[in-house]
């Protein structure tokens, strides 16, 4: 979990939206 928080922003949409989802 920590590298996808470590990249929130990349070109990689669908890891960002899997970050903000267990953010919320």
């Amino acid at each position: 979990s920590l590298t996808f928080k470590v990249n929130p922003g990349p070109p990689k949409s669908h890891v960002g939206l899997q970050v903000q989802s267990l953010q919320t």
